[in-house]
């Protein structure tokens, strides 16, 4: 990425802009491309994936590189999913761990559509407690709400995060985290 940084005055152009427009408040996300996605394990049933577009893949990835050390204190050390510094090799070893020490109880689990039930009003309340900037609010209230577009049409959201979208995993994080 440096080099293209470097060689490329299109490019940091395009993302000064980004940056100045979040700044500013007027950053706003684009409807995405819908695209489906097979369901694993269920024939016959699919989830619909939103691809967010590179401008919007860029400011969500601005927005994560400030949110994430704001939020990473209060998620649960025993959580690995979707955290720097931490892979499935060290969650195994703190499952080692636990069973070392004859722990009774090791959970690992799979929220039945988790990603397409988040509400949104609830996130941006927990959100809200550690973020004071409105103009944050809005761009993640705008990130959720954008919908997709595909077969022709706009598909709204009104609950659940995008699959695909690079700061779905701190939602996902933020919300999981509030009922730990």
């Amino acid at each position: 990425m440096d080099r293209i940084w470097k060689r490329s005055p299109r490019i940091r152009s395009a993302v000064r802009s980004i940056a100045t427009r979040a700044e500013r408040g007027h950053q706003s996300a684009s409807t995405g491309a819908a695209s489906t996605d097979p369901e694993g394990g269920k024939p016959g049933e699919f989830r619909l994936l939103g691809v967010p577009t590179i401008y919007d893949r860029v400011c969500q990835q601005a927005l994560l590189n400030r949110l994430e050390p704001i939020f990473e204190p209060v998620f649960d050390e025993a959580n690995f999913g979707y955290r720097r510094g931490r892979s499935t090799k060290d969650a195994m070893r703190k499952v080692w761990k636990e069973i070392q020490s004859e722990r009774e109880w090791i959970v690992d689990a799979d929220l039945k559509d988790f990603f397409g039930s988040a509400e949104h009003e609830k996130l941006l309340t927990l959100v809200a407690q550690r973020i004071a900037d409105g103009r944050i609010l809005r761009l993640i209230r705008a990130m959720l709400k954008a919908g997709s577009y595909g077969r022709g049409r706009l598909f709204p959201t009104e609950r659940g995060t995008p699959q695909g979208s690079v700061i779905t995993p701190l939602t996902q994080k933020v919300i999981f985290s509030s009922s730990e």
